[in-house]
């Protein structure tokens, strides 16, 4: 069995969330610190990955491993397609010649005793190293990088491997510019497999010290103890008093009395006594994990045993129960009943295989409301005073403030986006035909890419991002923006083609700028694309799969309206045409002169207002090429307000970023 360290990689979000954790640990008794199924299934997924790349020439291996039991976990079917496959082909790609690499490698932590853990995976290519995690948990998604309030949290237990592996491997890592850490988890429900983030040396150094000081503070006797994200997995909760105290609160709970029964009084009631029942429950949860973990250990728990469960009945032998049925007079559909994989089931597997599903296939309704905590509300449901509210506030907003009259039938008309479904899952990015806009609360805020880290770190990497794009040479959910070439050249949005409106303009974000490759097929719908950030070099177009249709040279840019009909909406243009790519290129050449002209005061943000130029061409005429010049400039977090009045404003504060 592989050792672990107390205060190791896996849990060093808890030591820095919560030292006091390391001593509670370590009052429970070590049997009993595994957790569930899960973590068995994780380590067998880990071993066969292990396996896997080791042979990873052994094309007929990955198949092999369907029903082999690794420890006490047998790999299913589904594992190999759905979670060992793709990650497995992510792997492949990274391991180049020239790459080099490290399997299960255990790392040692600097400046702390007995801190060590093992990095799955640790490549080199030139001066990038990878540092990547695997992650087979199917409930909840792990990020390199995610936001938390104004500030976006770097993983933790990636930084702890990637700080002790140039600690550890101080050769390997020498004349390393760029450090990229990368959480592999293909079974997460709608999430992309891979989830990186870039981080420096320095980001490393300041981890160090941290994390350093946190174990430190973990050897106090007052060590500081707090819940949260962490205590998920943590062994010490049935003792941990952050924990049990809400079995004491729950002895002094009272309704308000007589004289305080008011319906606000009350309500507040009903939420002190559901966070009490919510925190016994998972204290109980805990503790009969533990004392199940110790009676099947034979381990003595006063006043509890364990109860064999239901038995189920099944067939001795399928095939021969089938035909012996047969011959009694069943009929095959009497014994057989086929049924088709569920939307979800299959969406795993399109990831797995690079396929995508037809649009149009898949409807979802909800089988009713239940309550739960107000952040984990998915689709949250207005109470009937708020529908009424809102319907009052948007029919008002129709009629403009004032009744209804009918238009005139020369009257302008112009097809409006309503809101995205929350019951529809959105189409893929690369869907021409559009989507849903979506509203946000500040109509002039430029949406930040979701990699973007604080404004000033923002603008750094964009200025180096950008100072290596060929321009001479050669996107979250939105619907695509396009321009018409024929008919006069108009530009229009999403799938019902609404018109832009003349005089518009919009804010292009500079962070979400991307090059790569589309493929068409005769009927012109997307079977592939291959889309990049600017800032990694252009995908190359002879390693593309083969689709038996050509792949275009495709740019694209992130915007949003700020002024006109349609301010608040977001959209993507993706340009294939020389035309659309010229205009995209000459973006980029913007904000680049403009970064190192160093006069910008923060505002990087082009502004544009979509136009159009023409050619005369000897066969077809006059042919409309798109414009985007530009006309402002704005910082990344929307303009400032115009007004002053008391009310704070509604843009989101520049990001900042740090370890958790």
């Amino acid at each position: 069995m592989t050792a672990h360290s107390p205060i190791g990689g896996s849990i060093a979000a808890r030591v820095l969330g919560c030292p006091g954790s390391v001593n509670l640990v370590a009052r429970v008794p070590e049997h009993l610190r595994r957790t569930s199924a899960y973590a068995e299934r994780g380590t067998a997924l880990h071993a066969a990955m292990t396996l896997l790349i080791e042979d990873i020439e052994n094309k007929n291996l990955l198949a092999s491993f369907a029903g082999t039991t690794i420890g006490t976990y047998t790999v299913t079917s589904t594992d190999v397609e759905t979670a060992l496959a793709p990650v497995l082909a992510y792997v492949d790609t990274l391991l180049t010649p020239e790459a080099e690499y490290y399997l299960e490698r255990r790392v040692e932590f600097p400046t702390v005793a007995g801190a060590f853990g093992t990095a799955d995976f640790l490549v080199r290519l030139g001066i990038v190293a990878h540092v990547v995690d695997f992650k087979f948990g199917t409930g909840v998604r792990v990020q390199a990088l995610r936001p938390d309030g104004d500030e976006d949290i770097i993983n933790a237990q990636t930084m702890f491997y990637a700080a002790a592996a140039r600690h550890t491997l101080p050769t390997f890592f020498a004349g390393v510019e760029t450090i990229i850490l990368t959480i592999l988890q293909p079974s997460a429900e709608h999430s992309e497999l891979a989830s990186s983030v870039a981080v420096t040396h320095a980001e490393l150094d300041d981890f160090v010290a941290s994390y350093r000081a946190a174990c430190a503070e973990a050897l106090a006797p007052d060590a500081r103890i707090a819940r949260g994200s962490w205590c998920k997995f943590c062994p010490a909760r049935p003792i941990c008093p952050a924990h049990t105290a809400p079995l004491l609160n729950l002895a002094e709970f009272a309704m308000p009395g007589a004289a305080a029964l008011n319906k606000q009084a009350y309500l507040q009631a009903l939420a002190a006594g559901l966070e009490l029942v919510d925190a016994v429950k998972d204290i109980g949860l805990a503790l009969r994990d533990q004392a199940k973990a110790a009676l099947q250990a034979g381990d003595h728990v006063p006043g509890f045993a364990l109860s064999a469960g239901r038995a189920t009945r099944d067939w001795h032998d399928e095939t021969a129960a089938m035909a012996a049925l047969i011959e009694a007079g069943f009929a095959r559909d009497d014994i057989v009943d086929e049924a088709m994989r569920s939307p979800k089931q299959l969406e795993l597997r399109a990831k797995a295989r690079g396929l995508k599903i037809p649009p149009g296939l898949v409807h979802s309704h909800r089988s009713g409301v239940s309550l739960v905590r107000a952040e984990n509300a998915r689709v949250p449901v207005p109470g009937r005073d708020e529908l009424v509210r809102s319907f009052s506030e948007a029919l008002q907003a129709l009629q403009g403030g004032a009744p209804m009259t009918k238009k005139s039938k020369n009257d302008p008309k112009r097809a409006r986006k309503p809101e995205p479904d929350p019951d529809r899952k959105p189409a893929p990015a690369n869907d021409n035909a559009g989507a849903n806009a979506k509203a946000v609360a500040n109509d002039n805020a430029v949406a930040v890419a979701p990699f973007a880290g604080g404004a000033m770190t923002s603008l750094a990497a964009l200025q180096t991002a950008l100072a290596g794009v060929d321009t001479a040479g050669r996107s979250g959910f939105m619907p695509m923006l396009a321009f018409k070439r024929d008919g006069g050249g108009v530009w229009h949005y999403g799938q019902k083609k609404t018109v832009l409106e003349e005089g518009s303009t919009l804010a292009c974000n500079p962070l979400s700028f991307k090059w790569g490759y589309i493929c068409f097929n005769d009927a012109k719908k997307v079977i592939g694309e291959q889309l990049v950030s600017v800032s990694k070099p252009m995908p190359d177009s002879s390693q593309l799969p083969s689709l038996g249709f050509k792949w275009n040279e495709q740019w694209a840019v992130n915007m949003k309206c700020v002024t006109g009909v349609d301010a608040g909406v977001e959209v993507v243009y993706k340009p294939t045409t020389e035309g659309g790519i010229a205009a995209v290129k000459a973006l980029i050449d913007a904000v680049r002169e403009r970064l190192n002209g160093g006069q910008h005061d923060g505002k990087v943000v082009p502004i544009v207002q979509p136009g159009k130029d023409s050619y005369q061409h000897k066969e077809h005429g006059k042919i409309w090429i798109p414009e985007l010049p530009v006309t402002g400039w704005m910082p990344l977090e929307g303009p400032a307000p115009v007004s002053a009045p008391p009310a704070s404003s509604t843009s989101e504060p520049p990001r900042r970023r740090r370890v958790g």
